[in-house]
């Protein structure tokens, strides 16, 4: 009973105050967190950029590396100038091919015919050679 006579004691102001300056502590270390809160999310924030802007640099560089071996590739290709230029020299030495073939058919068949007519001839006299003795 004591603690209720002294809590009747106390003025309405008194009690007003005393609750005022509670809640105001109260907002007062609530603010002071959320602006630690707020900082620290903050710091987090502008490292995970720098990291993520030198991953970044890393990619760019390893992708500038590979277009440039890309670009070093394409220059031992053959280009489409060069490639239609060796086909028309391959028809062309078919061609010659095919006429040289031709050729040394034509020479083959004429070596035939002189081996044949050697051969006739030789056997024509062997013939004659043969009536003529008897």
């Amino acid at each position: 009973m004591v603690d209720e006579s002294r809590a009747m004691n106390v003025s309405w102001r008194d009690y007003v105050d005393t609750r005022f300056d509670a809640s105001e502590k109260a907002v007062a270390s609530a603010l002071a967190a959320a602006e630690k809160a707020v900082a620290a999310a903050l710091s987090a924030a502008k490292e995970a950029v720098t990291k993520a802007e030198a991953a970044q640099s890393k990619r760019d560089d390893a992708s500038n590396e590979i277009r440039g071996a890309m670009v070093d590739q394409q220059k031992n290709f053959a280009s489409s100038e060069k490639v239609d230029g060796l086909g028309a020299r391959i028809t062309a030495l078919e061609s010659q091919q095919a006429a040289a073939s031709g050729k040394s058919a034509g020479v083959v068949s004429v070596r035939e015919a002189i081996t044949w007519l050697i051969g006739a001839a030789v056997f024509l006299l062997l013939i004659w050679d043969r009536v003529k003795g008897q």
